[in-house]
């Protein structure tokens, strides 16, 4: 038992200590943590992120201005009801919100890279405070005699400027850091670009003069006439359309005269040196209302093809000039 014992104890003596792992494992423990301490206390130290922190103060005033263009186009919509005075007034509330606006985003503080998206929005903001105050302007001065053709035009660079905000408004979230892009609505002004085209904007001047009239005046127009398929290219003055059986239309007609319409007929002449076919539909408009049609037409693709839309005339209209559009085809 001497042996054993002393040859047991020489074993353990020769034993490698097994202290030395659970003290590397300690040591790195100690350094994950280490980090971990330096990284939180570097991020506190930098605060948040200055981009976001930006879109915060300015999205307010964003998510505004959105909800005034869906005002504006309530108040187009109404302006036959409002009338030229109603009509201005409701436009000017929206002028003082929109340059309320432009004030609280200029007083926005940035540093660095955000001078460029604050300058771009500031560029969006103003630009369409200056669209209002050319609308009022207009509704103020124009409308009330006199050749409309000032007043059209002016509806017209409306929508032009309505249209360059809204590029600046892409430009400024392009301009942002990803993080704070995301953090931003989308917004525009400028959601159809026929609104402020010639045919609407003079559908707008007749309808406010006449509604401002004590005698009636029958007065109707074709806004827009849009095909399908679409045209796919040009031939000289003919737009090309693919070869099919049958075009459909959607045409949008508006009553801009006082006097309420019933079974105002709207039709399409479709016609070529191959033959002609014609369609109509019969359409009711309120003063001020604007509707769409549908008509589908077969037209004989052998050379050029005339389209022709007309709606009315209604009884005792006097202006005719815009109540009928022509266009030009081929089919290939």
């Amino acid at each position: 038992m001497g042996v054993g014992g002393r040859r047991g104890s020489a074993e353990g003596r020769l034993r490698p200590p097994r202290r030395f792992p659970r003290l590397l494992f300690s040591a790195l423990a100690l350094s994950v943590l280490v980090v971990a301490v330096n990284s939180i206390v570097s991020s506190s130290a930098e605060g948040p992120d200055p981009g976001i922190v930006f879109a915060d103060e300015v999205r307010p005033a964003v998510n505004r201005s959105t909800r005034q263009a869906a005002a504006l186009e309530d108040l187009r919509v109404q302006g036959p009801s409002l009338g030229r005075e109603g009509l201005r007034r409701g436009i000017d509330r929206l002028l003082r919100e929109s340059r309320s606006a432009v004030d609280e985003v200029q007083k926005v503080q940035v540093e660095g890279d955000l001078r460029q998206a604050h300058g771009l929005l500031l560029t969006c903001l103003t630009t369409r405070s200056t669209a209002l105050a050319a609308f009022s302007a207009t509704l103020a001065g124009e409308f009330e005699g006199g050749p409309p053709d000032l007043a059209v035009q002016a509806l017209m660079n409306v929508g032009r400027d309505l249209a360059v905000s809204d590029r600046a408004y892409e430009l400024f979230l392009e301009a942002l850091p990803p993080a704070a892009r995301n953090t931003m609505p989308e917004s525009r002004w400028l959601v159809d670009e026929t609104r402020y085209a010639k045919p609407e904007a003079a559908a707008l001047v007749a309808t406010l003069r006449a509604a401002a009239s004590l005698a009636q005046v029958p007065d109707v127009t074709v806004l827009t006439v849009i095909t399908d398929p679409s045209p796919v290219g040009v031939d000289g003055t003919a737009r090309v359309l693919p070869l099919v059986k049958s075009v459909r239309l959607q045409v949008v007609v508006a009553n801009a005269g006082n006097v309420t319409q019933k079974r105002l007929p709207v039709e399409a002449v479709v016609s070529s040196t191959g033959g002609m076919d014609t369609a109509r539909q019969f359409v009711d408009l309120a003063p001020g209302q604007r509707a769409t049609v549908a008509l589908t037409v077969k037209p004989a693709p052998v050379g050029v093809i005339e389209l022709r839309v007309r709606a009315g005339p209604a009884p005792g209209e006097a202006s005719l000039g815009d109540n009928e559009q022509v266009s030009y085809y081929v089919m290939r």
